[in-house]
C-alpha cells in the first residue's frame, strides 16, 4: 500500500501472503472475510489507505467496484 498498489483479498486469511503471519491471524481473529485497500495519493504521495471488508461473506472485488471504489479514495485523498 505504501508502494501505491491496490491489496485485494476476496478469501481471508486463505489469499494473504503465508509471509503475511500478523495479519492472516488478525483477520482470522476479527472475522474479515474480505478485504480491499486503495492507496490514498495526492501529489505524487502516499498518504495513506482507504479499505473496504467484509465479515459475513467472501466478495469478489470485481474491477468496475475497485475502480467506484477509487474515485471514493481519489476524494478524500484531494480533499
Amino acid at each position: 500500500l505504501r508502494q501505491g498498489r491496490v491489496l485485494c483479498y476476496q478469501r481471508l486469511p486463505e489469499d494473504a501472503p503465508v509471509e503475511a503471519v500478523a495479519e492472516r491471524e488478525s483477520a482470522r481473529r476479527q472475522g474479515i472475510r474480505s478485504h480491499l485497500a486503495l492507496p490514498l495519493q495526492a501529489g505524487g504521495q502516499v498518504l495513506g489507505g482507504f479499505g473496504c471488508a467484509t465479515f459475513h461473506r467472501e466478495y469478489a472485488w470485481t474491477g468496475q467496484r475497485q475502480a467506484r471504489l477509487r474515485l471514493v479514495a481519489d476524494v478524500f485523498a484531494n480533499a
